[in-house]
């Protein structure tokens, strides 16, 4: 009897801690699962690289670029060059909406995460801000947010006439 109750908690000890060693691997492969059936990764493919701006490429790093082109996005957008790559996720997930590419509520809201978290992180002078604010807009309006659309239409283009 003391045998079987030795080898059943063996048993026990072994299944919990296989479990534990293997659960963040199911956990990955199913998020994985969802995400390749939402919208696919956020990372834009090289392919898709080529349809996003230049400084998108620069701060990515996926491409073999000359550290020279990355210093000189660096420079051109200051110090919110670090962040700049939340925008570009955000105009990959609406240029693969605009292809048909992955389930389109979750990529407005991939495209709206990452365009408040350039609204929250950089300058009130940054280059591209006038171009974000565009964009939230576009997002919301087609999330049917018209009147919070237009709120940043605005912003916009108050930002475009200084």
């Amino acid at each position: 009897m003391d045998c079987k109750k030795g080898n059943h908690a063996r048993l026990v000890f072994l299944t919990v801690v296989l479990s534990f060693i293997l659960m963040p691997y199911a956990f990955a492969q199913a998020s994985k699962k969802i995400t390749e059936k939402r919208g696919g990764d956020t990372r834009p493919t090289e392919a898709e690289q080529l349809q996003l701006p230049a400084y998108c490429k620069a701060r990515f790093e996926l491409t073999e670029l000359p550290i020279e082109v990355k210093k000189q996005w660096e420079a051109r957008l200051g110090k919110d060059f670090i962040h700049v790559h939340h925008y570009c996720y955000a105009l990959n997930s609406l240029n693969r909406l605009r292809l048909g590419i992955g389930d389109p509520e979750y990529l407005l809201e991939i495209s709206l995460n990452n365009l408040d978290y350039m609204i929250e992180h950089v300058r009130p002078n940054f280059v591209l801000l006038p171009e974000i604010y565009y964009n939230k807009g576009r997002t919301l309006m087609m999330m049917g947010k018209y009147e919070e659309a237009a709120i940043y239409f605005n912003k916009a283009k108050s930002l475009q006439k200084k």
